[in-house]
Formats: structure tokens, C-alpha cells, sequence
């Protein structure tokens, strides 16, 4: 369900910048960028602009080498290397005035996390999850990226909640900011062996009744397009689609 914080805006070892992309006809074509020679030119420091496609020739093991972003999607496909940007992340918003209901599947204790006494065992629960998740999967050390990024995001949340089960943290949830200054979630993560008994809407219920005792109205999240399960929990539990003008005016 996370895709937020390191998921948009936040990479070690990359340009730190938004990619600007192009506006262009609903109805245009790939514009795919071939030959070998041409990877350097549009990857400047690891992030590549304004191109839909590149496409070379290259063996399995010149692919695999190649620097990785995770904004990119790594293919083989008929002896051609494929790289093509993923799809932008959806944005959701919700008011901390309507409720979240309860889920009584949940039996795990709720708690503000305690940084220094939950870390190690918060970033183990972390990298095991999202290493074979996209965007990480596709990275060279995906682990010690993800390591980075929660440790960064740890040290600068308004607030942090954990789903503690037979003494063992079996969810997390940290709240950030939003570029537009909004709290948003990030790093919403539920073990998989404990997934199913409703631990994420737990957090979530803690976080909007936090957020609305101090006074704050608005909550922010975002998850990838193509994450069906992710898209029905935020629909189901009171989100709705924020405005997004780049992907309005390109489709």
C-alpha cells in the first residue's frame, strides 16, 4: 500500500529533481530513443528526460548493469533492452473529520512507535517487504536503499503508529509531509504473513483521530496505478482522487 515518501520524492545516488514532462496530444505516439550510444545522452547522472522509450540492442547481463532508477522499468524483450518510465503515482486526499470505522479483525496492539526502541526491528519489517515490491525489485542493493530512505523518513515524521502482535511489530505507518504541506502517509506496510485482518485501517483510524485532535483537517496519500488492492483501500476507506495538473492535461 505504500508508495509514498521514497516512492516519489527521495533517491540516494540520484539527481535530486522532478522529472518535467512533456505535454503532448492525448493520441501521440512512443517516441522511443534507439541505439546504445544514445543511453548516455538522455541519463545525465542517472535520471533520463523527457523520453518515453529507450531501446537498444544488449544482452541480458549489459542490461543488468546499466545504473537504476527507480522511476524506470527494466525489460528484455526480443534481444532489445526496453527501459520505459513508470506510471506517475496517484495522489488521494481524505478529511480527518469523517470517521474510520473499526475493524474488530484486528486484535494486534496500537501504539506510537518509540524510534530508538523500535528501529532495527521496524526496518527489518521494511526491506523485507518492499525489496520485492516495485519500484525496489529492480534495484541493484534494494535493501540498504530502503534502509536509507526509512531511516531518513524516521527521523522527520509528525507522527508514527505500529501494530504490535505476539510482541513482534507487524505493521507501520509513518506520517510525513506533502509537497503541498499536508500530512501524508508514508510507508504504510503490513507484514505479509499478517495481511487480511484489517491492521492497516487500525493505523489509519489511529492517525485520523491523532491528526484531528490537533486540529489538522486534511490527509494525504499516494499509491502506483497499478496497485489494484491498494487503489480499493484508499477509495474504501474515505480517500478520493486529489487533482493531479500534469496527468489531467495529458489525458
Amino acid at each position: 500500500m505504500h508508495y509514498t515518501a521514497a516512492g516519489l520524492d527521495h533517491w540516494t545516488g540520484f539527481t535530486k529533481k522532478k522529472q518535467q514532462l512533456p505535454i503532448e496530444p492525448k493520441n501521440r505516439k512512443p517516441r522511443p530513443v534507439s541505439g546504445a550510444s544514445s543511453v548516455g545522452s538522455v541519463f545525465r547522472g542517472g535520471f533520463a528526460h523527457n523520453v518515453d522509450m529507450l531501446r537498444f540492442s544488449a544482452g541480458g547481463d549489459a542490461l543488468w548493469r546499466l545504473p537504476r532508477h527507480p522511476d524506470w522499468k527494466y525489460e528484455m524483450v526480443n534481444g532489445e533492452a526496453w527501459l520505459s518510465p513508470r506510471a506517475r503515482p496517484l495522489l488521494f486526499g481524505r478529511s480527518t473529520s469523517v470517521a474510520v470505522p473499526m475493524d474488530k479483525r484486528s486484535e494486534a496492539q496500537i501504539r506510537m512507535i518509540d524510534a530508538r526502541r523500535d528501529r532495527t526491528e521496524m526496518i527489518e519489517l521494511i526491506t523485507e517487504v518492499w525489496a520485492e515490491e516495485d519500484p525496489y525489485r529492480s534495484l541493484e542493493d534494494p535493501k540498504t536503499l530502503l534502509q536509507a530512505e526509512f531511516e531518513r523518513s524516521l527521523n522527520e515524521p509528525s507522527l508514527g503508529i505500529v501494530a504490535v502482535d505476539a510482541g513482534t511489530i507487524c505493521a507501520v505507518v509513518l506520517v510525513g509531509t506533502a509537497a503541498a504541506g499536508a500530512p501524508m502517509l508514508t510507508w504504510l506496510t503490513v507484514r505479509r504473513e499478517a495481511r487480511d485482518r484489517g491492521l492497516a485501517t487500525a493505523l489509519l483510524r489511529v492517525v485520523v483521530e491523532t491528526l484531528s485532535a490537533r486540529g489538522v483537517e486534511e490527509l494525504a496519500s499516494g499509491t502506483s496505478a497499478a496497485n489494484v488492492a491498494s487503489l480499493r483501500w484508499h477509495l474504501t476507506r474515505g480517500f478520493q482522487l486529489a487533482p493531479d495538473p500534469i496527468r489531467d492535461q495529458r489525458h
